[in-house]
């Protein structure tokens, strides 16, 4: 942003702090709670105090979007309590000097102001109709928390809660354009037409902030209902025996060790199965569901390389979706 600094308010800035607040409450004054008459009627002092709180107190921090001497825009953070979240408050930038970032950047400052600060959470209100307003909180990392209910001061207006919690990863510059685009009428036909690798940062981004959320005790929940996690009952030892004894009665064929996981669309493309059936990774791949098809792969590989008739054999463990039958489980030596 070639000329603008967003930084924290200055006690000395008292001029330019009631000026643009009092733009801001007659530029949107259904946005805010506070009535433009009111303020404009307070007194010097009253000015004088709040610049000077909103500079450097610990519980309210003003940061301002500023060209030369001029402030563009700001937004507040207000922390009420240790084990409360923070509140981000009148944000606002002038219509001249919209469209320009100033207001994520001003939304940004707010978030680290109250992460420094022990803050978990940040919440806001906006009113139910800003929807730029909105759009604006989505794709910096906010979501609807509650509502919408009516306004506190403006009961016959509704209004929206959101937040964003401070403990996830920053997004990243797929994400986030992920984010911009989806602010949209349909966001599936968004992430259907995104190229396949931001696909895949939008599901490891998904992934990573579920796990997040988890505890040991998600997981043993899981491990108990899911039987994809069960072990097979089948000693582990005769098991490796009798792979031992196929594979060496299949000695005109060169044994290969297959990966755990293989292309996606593998069985889909190779063998015509719905892809439903095979357990699909976030990274562009999926769980090995049968080593023939693996293997078919390689040998395509192989005769590609010259071979002229590779023989392979492989043993691995697969898994697979379709209900097993009574007493076997999902996934099993092949």
């Amino acid at each position: 942003m070639s000329g603008v600094v967003v930084r924290r308010l200055r006690p000395s800035e008292v001029d330019e702090l009631r000026r643009v607040r009092l733009a801001m409450l007659a530029d949107a004054p259904d946005a805010f709670h506070s009535r433009l008459e009111d303020e404009a009627a307070e007194p010097r002092q009253f000015w004088e105090d709040r610049a000077r709180r909103a500079a450097i107190d610990e519980e309210v921090a003003t940061f301002v979007a500023v060209e030369g001497d001029r402030h563009l825009g700001s937004a507040t953070g207000l922390r009420l309590g240790p084990d409360e979240p923070a509140l981000l408050v009148a944000m606002w930038v002038e219509p001249a000097a919209r469209r320009r970032g100033l207001g994520r950047e001003l939304v940004e400052a707010v978030c680290a102001w109250a992460e420094r600060g022990g803050a978990k959470t940040v919440e806001l209100d906006v009113r139910e109709h800003n929807r730029a307003a909105i759009d604006l909180y989505r794709r910096a990392g906010f979501e609807v928390a509650a509502g919408p209910h009516p306004a506190a001061a403006a009961p016959d207006l509704m209004e929206l809660r959101m937040a964003r919690p401070l403990d996830r990863p920053q997004d990243g510059p797929v994400i986030a354009r992920l984010r911009r685009a989806l602010a949209g009428e349909d966001p599936m036909a968004v992430i259907e037409a995104a190229p396949a690798g931001d696909q895949r940062s939008l599901m490891l981004h998904m992934a990573r902030s579920q796990s997040r959320k988890r505890t040991p005790a998600h997981l043993l929940s899981d491990r108990l209902r899911g039987d994809v996690y069960q072990p097979a009952r089948v000693d582990a030892r005769l098991l490796h025996e009798v792979e031992g004894a196929a594979l060496a009665a299949a000695d005109a064929f060169e044994p290969v060790t297959l990966p755990p996981v293989a292309p996606a669309g593998t069985n889909a493309v190779l063998a015509g199965l719905d892809q439903n059936l095979s357990v699909a990774s976030v990274r562009g791949g999926e769980v090995l569901a049968d080593p023939t098809s693996s293997l078919a792969l390689e040998i395509a590989l192989r005769r590609r390389a010259g071979e002229i008739e590779p023989a392979l054999a492989a043993t691995a463990r697969v898994l697979r979706m379709q209900q097993p039958p009574p007493g076997w489980h999902r996934h099993f030596g092949g």
